[in-house]
Parts: C-alpha cells; sequence; structure tokens
C-alpha cells in the first residue's frame, strides 16, 4: 500500500530515507528549508553514492513546514540535526 509520506530534512539521512521510500513506490515529499538543495532534488532528483548508490525522484520538494498544511501527508518523518529542534 503506497502512502503519502513527509521526510523533513535533506541531509544525508532524509536523503536516504527519502530514496528508498520513493523506491519503494511511497508518494515522498521532501521539506528543506535551504532552498538550493530543494532546487537540486527538484531538478535533478536524489543521488546517493557510498557503499549503496541510491537515485530517486519525490513526487516533490519544499522549502517549509507550512507548505505540507496545504497537502498533509498520510505520515511524517523528522531527519533533521539536534540543534534544529527546538529547546
Amino acid at each position: 500500500m503506497s502512502r503519502r509520506i513527509a521526510v523533513v530534512g535533506a541531509g544525508p539521512a532524509g536523503c536516504h530515507l527519502a530514496a528508498c521510500l520513493s523506491n519503494a513506490g511511497h508518494d515522498v515529499t521532501v521539506c528543506e528549508v535551504a532552498r538550493d538543495l530543494c532546487d537540486a532534488i527538484d531538478h535533478d532528483g536524489i543521488h546517493l553514492a557510498g557503499a549503496v548508490t541510491l537515485d530517486a525522484r519525490v513526487a516533490r520538494p519544499v522549502g517549509s513546514v507550512e507548505d505540507l498544511a496545504a497537502d498533509p501527508p498520510d505520515t511524517r518523518l523528522l531527519a533533521v540535526e539536534a540543534p534544529a529542534t527546538p529547546h
């Protein structure tokens, strides 16, 4: 069953998670505040190379969590660095 999933954070962990979920057939939105990362994901998709190579396209990149409110996903996953979370 395909789910609509938002991954908040497009660092290494968030991109890995988003790529795996997208390749598994889920409708994935990536939320990232760094506009250059959003633009790169929108234009080129996700490409990770290392012990495993992953290539994926996501449904859409967005620049803020407020953008998710217009079309809320079924599931939201946080993949942000600890300093980025509220204290």
